[in-house]
């Protein structure tokens, strides 16, 4: 006898009315489609980069809704080591007959959020996502990654993959560190400190002079993007803010779950600007190595 395997994967995150909350993702979607039109003129341009983005989030929601098990189907053959299986003609092909399963499913649906699929897994999942082409990518980008991705199984870096050879001070994980840096600098401003004392803080943990961590504030911009710096500023400030004004909430009867409490100072607190500052050691120091 077969296993029973309904509301399983992603299917049970969907379960109950799956055909309403689909239909309203939908008529969202067809709606952003018409006030985007081209043909609307600038009255149609006004946010169109908001709405864009709003669009491919709901579209994203709507695949994973209806086709995130078919997504998990593709993954698990990759786990099984198989390549995605299309539209193929013979019906006795052992491929199809050995894709016609629901374990891989089930697999795939095991391993969406997993941290230690072995790279050879990884290729091949996303192959096979690329091959099904989900996500509507481009075809021009779509095969320049199918290509490349399996040229690597065979040791050669097409140029879409390989790096930059342009020589960079510091690597990806090192200007990720300095933009946490700021936020630790903002967190600490919203608690209060003066920028003076909380650039020297955390100059001090990073082991760099305090004009070295004001000057990342332009080098991370043109790195990641202004607006992306101006966020994690902005949230890093209100979160220490939230973190002064807590006695006062507390004894106007706001209730703050420690759980909170725990994830801004895992994100922000002292222990992670020393976690962080020593991580920032060690990349300079293997970067003046290398």
């Amino acid at each position: 006898m077969k296993k029973d395997v309904r509301g399983s994967g992603h299917r049970a995150q969907w379960a109950g009315d799956l055909r309403n909350s689909a239909m309203v993702l939908v008529n969202r979607l067809v709606t952003l489609y018409e006030e985007t039109n081209p043909e609307g003129g600038e009255a149609a341009a006004a946010n169109k980069n908001d709405r864009a983005n709003e669009a491919l989030a709901e579209a994203g929601d709507l695949v994973r809704k209806l086709v995130g098990w078919a997504i998990d189907h593709q993954v698990g053959l990759a786990a099984a080591s198989r390549p995605f299986a299309g539209n193929i003609t013979e019906p006795y092909d052992n491929a199809v007959l050995e894709a016609d399963d629901h374990r891989h499913e089930l697999m795939g649906a095991r391993m969406w959020f997993s941290q230690d699929i072995p790279v050879p897994i990884q290729r091949q999942a996303l192959l096979n996502a690329l091959f099904a082409n989900v996500g509507a990518i481009p075809m021009f980008l779509n095969f320049a990654l199918r290509d490349a991705i399996t040229g690597l199984q065979y040791g050669d870096v097409a140029p879409l993959l390989a790096p930059d050879k342009a020589y960079r001070r510091y690597g990806r994980e090192q200007v990720n560190l300095q933009l946490a840096a700021l936020g630790f600098i903002s967190y600490r401003v919203g608690l209060g400190q003066r920028v003076g004392d909380a650039t020297e803080d955390v100059a001090r943990n990073y082991s760099v002079s305090p004009d070295a961590v004001r000057s990342w504030r332009r080098r991370v911009a043109n790195d990641l993007g202004e607006a992306k710096v101006t966020r994690a500023k902005d949230s890093a400030r209100q979160t220490g803010r939230r973190r002064r004004a807590l006695p006062n909430a507390m004894a106007g009867g706001s209730e703050i779950s420690s759980s909170k409490m725990e994830t801004w100072e895992k994100k922000y607190g002292d222990v992670a600007l020393q976690e962080a500052g020593r991580r920032f050691q060690t990349l300079t120091r293997e970067k003046r190595g290398a």
